[in-house]
């Protein structure tokens, strides 16, 4: 066992590229055994702790202990030839330096869950505005208006349309509502039953409803299971309108 063993304090021998090629006790059981200096410095440290190279150098940097991930020590070197010796002492002003420390990793950390937050509302928004426009509620006359959905019917898009879809309604006192859904993809269970909960709103309020482009296994789950046998059902919205148009006329 060499002398350099059993100094108090952290000691290590590394080469040029940081391989440790020893340590003190003291260094073993304060950092267990390292095979390369750059596994115990921190990773705000690594960029200055190249300064090593430098002969004669007094240094600070923030090391990884076992037991704290923040340690900060005072580090010494000296070259001889391509052998470096380092010795590194718990510094005297630590607990100041790693306050900082710690509340700088605190402001990053906030500063990328905010950035976070303003990605996630941003995109809530751009999902809104994408749901908003994918049910438009066209005049079709003073007494008539059709609605038409786009994508799938799914809860999310049912709910985010109902309010102005009624308030429509109510303000222009239509007698007649038409539901295209020829641009309609899947429709969920959970959009089936928001979609008859607002077509029920809308018979509230008096309006005869009709329904077109929708496939035949839908409209046999509505006509039999959700709404009641007064709603009229085409084959496209063009077919729906000719047959209104010529009883009207």
């Amino acid at each position: 066992m060499t002398e350099t063993n059993n100094l108090p304090l952290p000691y290590f021998k590394i080469d040029r590229s940081y391989d440790v090629l020893q340590q003190s006790n003291s260094a073993f059981n304060l950092f267990g055994t390292v095979m390369n200096l750059s596994a115990i410095v921190d990773q705000d440290s690594l960029f200055k702790s190249k300064l090593l190279q430098v002969n004669a150098l007094n240094i600070e940097l923030v090391l990884k202990t076992s037991k704290n991930p923040l340690a900060l020590f005072e580090c010494s070197i000296e070259w001889f030839e391509d052998t470096g010796f380092l010795l590194c002492a718990p510094s005297n002003h630590m607990i100041p330096k790693l306050e900082q420390l710690v509340k700088e990793h605190q402001k990053r950390l906030a500063s990328t869950n905010f950035e976070l937050l303003e990605q996630k509302e941003e995109l809530h928004a751009l999902l809104t505005k994408i749901l908003r426009l994918s049910a438009p509620i066209l005049d079709i006359d003073d007494h008539r208006a059709v609605i038409s959905f786009f994508g799938d019917l799914n809860a999310g898009l049912i709910k985010v349309n109902t309010h102005s879809l009624l308030n429509r309604a109510y303000e222009k006192s239509y007698n007649e509502l038409l539901i295209d859904f020829s641009g309609v993809g899947e429709i969920t269970e959970e959009g089936m039953n928001q979609f008859v909960k607002l077509i029920n709103q809308f018979k509230f309020m008096g309006m005869t409803i009709g329904i077109s482009g929708i496939k035949p296994d839908q409209a046999l789950d509505l006509k039999k299971n959700k709404i009641k046998e007064d709603i009229v059902f085409k084959n496209s919205l063009k077919h729906f309108l000719n047959v209104n148009k010529r009883t009207t006329s």
